[in-house]
């Protein structure tokens, strides 16, 4: 998050201008116990900042949603591993001389060659736009798990924000559907903060909620 971004004393008047939500909205509920944000209205990135940090929350809190971390995980351990390979190499030759590290160094570039590229295949592959995964799971056991996988792109010289929900439902033993059912949520920033650059939770979170009613009437 921005270190621009500044939280401010509640204003009596500045939650009507929000809509009507929900009862019993945990999101809602810690929201109005903290310090409402307040973000640079000029600042497209702090804004996007604001708004993916609010609707991982919505989905969490509200949602039930467990967030899933696995492409984040894969994503970092090849970068890790291209620098390790890097490093080892370049280490190993201040020790030795050339003539005894040449093999060690050549294998060194040709790993850190590999897994760069796998890091940089995976990024634009794999995990590209995705802003979140999580797993939603009943309670219950009556209804089929679902998953949720939102996707983000960001254009830091517009005022909209599209964001892609898309829905999948277990087949069991873990697995999921390849099919899957996309919502959308496509509005301007303004949408979402007031001319000061307050961030209105309640209207955010009814996006949140008409979005994903439509794939997921269940949860909404």
């Amino acid at each position: 998050m921005s270190s621009n971004l500044r939280e401010r004393k509640p204003q009596t008047d500045t939650q009507a201008t929000e809509p009507k939500s929900a009862p019993q909205s945990v999101f809602l509920a810690n929201r109005a116990k903290a310090a409402p944000i307040v973000a640079n209205t000029h600042v497209a990135a702090e804004l996007r900042g604001v708004v993916d940090d609010a609707l991982r929350q919505v989905l969490v809190e509200d949602f039930r949603f467990v967030e899933d971390n696995t492409v984040t995980y894969v994503y970092a351990l090849l970068g890790y591993a291209a620098s390790i390979f890097c490093i080892a190499g370049s280490a190993y030759s201040f020790v030795y001389s050339f003539d005894k590290t040449k093999d060690v160094i050549f294998a060194s570039l040709v790993l850190y060659s590999v897994f760069s590229a796998l890091f940089s295949a995976y990024a634009y592959f794999v995990k590209s736009d995705i802003l979140f995964v999580g797993i939603w799971r009943d309670p219950t056991g009556a209804d089929p798990p679902s998953k949720i996988t939102v996707r983000a792109a960001f254009d830091k010289y517009s005022d909209v924000y599209p964001i892609r929900l898309q829905s999948q439902k277990g087949v069991g033993a873990g697995k999921f559907s390849k099919l899957w059912v996309e919502s959308r949520i496509e509005a301007s920033f303004g949408e979402w903060f007031d001319e000061d650059g307050l961030f209105l939770h309640s209207r955010f979170r009814q996006s949140v909620v008409d979005a994903l009613g439509q794939s997921n009437p269940h949860l909404a």
